[in-house]
């Protein structure tokens, strides 16, 4: 799966099934739904991949400080460009490292 097949599934119901959880979340938050996103985050606490997507949540949603300890604790730079950019960016390598069983 790529960036565009990615975007593609936004307008499904459901996030495809070969994604994993960091992804999932990182779909519902394309979507508006941050707290499916954050429900689903909650459990990987500590992850790398889902605490950028986390610290990715915290900036889109306001939360400047849990942002920035967020992405301390996935070892990445606060990003200081748009967030959708921010997001295409998570996910394109997020899928990149996906292995599709």
């Amino acid at each position: 799966m790529d960036w565009t097949e990615f975007s593609r599934s936004l307008g499904g119901e459901l996030p495809p099934a070969q994604l994993d959880a960091p992804l999932i979340a990182l779909w519902h938050i394309a979507r508006g739904e941050t707290a499916r996103a954050e429900e689903i985050l909650r459990t990987y606490e500590g992850e790398p991949s889902a605490d950028w997507v986390r610290a990715h949540l915290a900036r889109t949603t306001g939360d400047d400080s849990a942002a920035a300890r967020l992405y301390a604790s996935a070892e990445r730079p606060m990003p200081t460009g748009s967030a959708e950019d921010e997001r295409r960016g998570i996910a394109e390598e997020l899928l990149g490292r996906l292995v599709i069983r």
